[in-house]
This record gives structure tokens, sequence and C-alpha cells, in this order.
């Protein structure tokens, strides 16, 4: 009982890890796609 428990644990914390991972690629690339689009809004309010 005990070690099906700890497995089955394990199995949350590895799921975890990964869901944490992806959430982070998909706040890097949300980052990214903001300040690319503010750096565009800047440039082309300076050029106009």
């Amino acid at each position: 009982m005990f070690g099906y428990w700890f497995e089955n644990g394990g199995h949350i914390m590895d799921q975890r890890k990964i869901i944490g991972k992806i959430l982070q690629i998909i706040a890097a690339i949300l980052l990214g796609l903001i300040a690319y689009w503010v750096l565009i809004l800047l440039t082309s309010g300076t050029t106009l």
C-alpha cells in the first residue's frame, strides 16, 4: 500500500514538473510576443 502510494505520488510529481515546464515555455513565448508587439508599437509610433 505504501509502495503504491509512493509510486503514484512520484507520477504526480513528474506530471507537475512537466506541466510546470510547459507553463514556463508558454509564459516565455507570451512575454516574447508582448515585448515584440510593444517594440513594433514604439517604433511605428516614433516613425509616425
